[in-house]
């Protein structure tokens, strides 16, 4: 399942590079299944490109001039406590010392149960670095790079990707 979901942001990021290629207007980028008609009829195998050097490979076959490589360095997703949950797992009434050391055993029970189940879904922060590398197709040789990085939290799941996704588009564009 954690390649899968690794595999759509990967996919969520090519989209976003290749349209803000596309709106430069410096770039024709070749659409995925063009790719997969070129590398056919080339008879070569494409299970994702996973290196610089096979982006190399399939921008020859392909006839282009340059290829962009993209990396996604860190994404991950997870639940924080809100400032007001925070406060409120703060207020901790005086128990004394034997009311503290139970309190605590329990604690450490329930965060052990805890531990497979989000603890808070409605707040969740996203993180998504990466890398995207424009290559010389002939030369093999790097001729830029842009390092993306952003970060949001807030919401469910998929609004706090969504808000880090824009934040990324707005990186890549400006």
């Amino acid at each position: 399942a954690s390649e899968n979901k690794d595999s759509d942001i990967s996919n969520k990021v090519t989209q976003i590079v290749s349209s803000t290629a596309t709106q430069l207007n410096r770039y024709d980028v070749i659409d995925r299944s063009q790719l997969d008609r070129i590398l056919s009829e080339q008879k070569l195998q494409h299970s994702g490109v996973v290196n610089p050097d096979q982006a190399i490979e399939i921008g020859k076959v392909a006839g282009a001039n340059e290829a962009l490589y993209i990396s996604i360095a860190n994404f991950g997703q997870k639940g924080v406590p809100t400032e007001k949950q925070k406060e409120k797992e703060e207020e901790e009434p005086e128990t004394g010392l034997f009311g503290w050391v139970v309190k605590k055993i329990v604690k450490a029970e329930i965060d052990k149960k805890m531990e497979d189940v989000e603890r808070y879904p409605n707040n969740i922060q996203t993180v998504l670095d990466g890398e995207v590398r424009l290559l010389n197709v002939e030369t093999s040789q790097s001729i830029a790079s842009f390092m993306f990085n952003a970060e949001y939290t807030g919401g469910v799941k998929n609004k706090s990707l969504n808000k880090t996704l824009k934040q990324v588009r707005s990186q890549m564009v400006s």
